[in-house]
C-alpha cells in the first residue's frame, strides 16, 4: 500500500514538469512494484496504453490544459 501511495504522490508532483505521458506512465511502473506478480514487461506496455486513455479522456476528451510533453507547461 506504501508503494501505490508513493507513486500516486510522485505522479502529482512531477505532473507539470514531464507531462501526462510521462507521468503517467511511471506511476503504472512504479505502481507495478507493489505486486508480487512484477511482470517486467508489461508494465510499461500498460503505462503506454493507459497514458493514451489519459490524453484521449483529459486532453482531448474534457478539453483540460495539461500539458502533454515535457516542455509543454
Amino acid at each position: 500500500m506504501l508503494v501505490v501511495t508513493a507513486s500516486i504522490v510522485l505522479f502529482r508532483m512531477l505532473l507539470l514538469p514531464p507531462g501526462l505521458v510521462l507521468s503517467t506512465l511511471m506511476l503504472i511502473v512504479l505502481a507495478s512494484f507493489a505486486s508480487p506478480e512484477l511482470r517486467i514487461k508489461e508494465s510499461p506496455i500498460s503505462g503506454v496504453v493507459l497514458a493514451a486513455l489519459c490524453v484521449g479522456m483529459f486532453v482531448i476528451g474534457l478539453k483540460l490544459q495539461l500539458p502533454i510533453w515535457p516542455g509543454q507547461g
